[in-house]
C-alpha cells in the first residue's frame, strides 16, 4: 500500500516575516522550522501519513485542517502581501515500500475508448 502525507511549507527570505509566519502556522498545530544555507527559513506542517492510493483523501484532510484552524485568508492575505519575500508550497509525498508504477492494460484502454472518456492521473 502506498503511503501519502501532505505538506504545506513556506520559505521566507525576509526574516522580519517569521513570527508573524510562526503565528500564523501555530494554529496548524505542530510544525517544523529550519534555516537554509542560503540563511532564508522554512515553515513546514506535515499531514499523517495514510495508507491509501487516493490522493483525494489526503488533499481533503489537508483543506480540512486548515479550514479546521481558519487561517485560509489569513495566509492568502499574508503571502499575497509578501509574495516577493516568500515562497509558499503544497506538496504531496508519497512513500511506499516498492516502486509505484501506472500500468495500463488493453482491457482498461478499450473500455475508456468505447466510453469515450479520459483515463486521467492527477496528483502522480
Amino acid at each position: 500500500m502506498t503511503k501519502i502525507c501532505a505538506e504545506l511549507g513556506i520559505e521566507l527570505f525576509d526574516i522580519s516575516l517569521l513570527e508573524e509566519c510562526k503565528t500564523i502556522f501555530a494554529k496548524l498545530g505542530y510544525f517544523k522550522q529550519a534555516t537554509t544555507k542560503k540563511n532564508s527559513i522554512i515553515l513546514n506542517y506535515r499531514t499523517s501519513e495514510y495508507e491509501t492510493f487516493d490522493l483525494e483523501t489526503v488533499s481533503d484532510n489537508l483543506c480540512t485542517i486548515i479550514e479546521n484552524a481558519n487561517i485560509s485568508e489569513i495566509l492568502s492575505q499574508f503571502y499575497s502581501k509578501n509574495k516577493g519575500n516568500c515562497y509558499m508550497s503544497i506538496c504531496f509525498i508519497f512513500n511506499t515500500d516498492n516502486d509505484a508504477c501506472i500500468i495500463l492494460n488493453e482491457r482498461i484502454i478499450d473500455l475508456a475508448s468505447r466510453l469515450c472518456v479520459k483515463i486521467q492521473f492527477d496528483g502522480i
